[in-house]
């Protein structure tokens, strides 16, 4: 019998494989980068819609009206109400966005507002509409219990 010599790959054949895996990897990449920004901006209203319910059920009028304009004195304050919640593990954690940028805080109109700059900016620059809770349209009061659309 004769013995076949096992050959070895050259080093044009390595390069070529190398480029190839390459090319897939940033494709892949650029594809899961739109993704990586959704869910980032998916995380940040749904942390936006949690601590705004949890506040809405926890606090009443006199006590936001004492809240004031300090933005440390107000962060202390949400957080507390978080926590005497008992509905968020990681009170903190609600409280910075899908990038983890924290939220600027504000109350006007008897009711609290979180504002991420990083989920406006993805707004701005994917032309989708911002959905905070406490624009017009997605409040729960608006259709009894129906959605926005006031489809079923």
């Amino acid at each position: 019998m004769k013995e076949r010599k096992k050959r070895a790959m050259t080093l044009m054949e390595i390069m070529i494989v190398i480029a190839i895996i390459g090319i897939i990897s940033g494709v892949v990449g650029y594809k899961m980068r739109g993704g990586l920004d959704k869910g980032r901006a998916f995380k940040t209203i749904q942390n936006i819609r949690k601590v705004y319910d949890i506040f809405c059920l926890e606090m009443d009028e006199k006590e936001i009206k004492t809240i004031g304009k300090d933005k440390d004195q107000m962060k202390a304050k949400v957080e507390t109400c978080l926590k005497n919640s008992g509905l968020v593990r990681n009170p903190e954690g609600c409280l910075v966005d899908g990038w983890g940028e924290p939220f600027a805080l504000s109350v006007e109109n008897k009711e609290l507002k979180m504002i991420s700059s990083k989920y406006e900016g993805y707004c701005d620059d994917h032309r989708q509409p911002k959905n905070y809770p406490w624009e017009e349209g997605t409040k729960p009061e608006q259709g009894k219990g129906q959605p926005p659309d006031g489809s079923n």
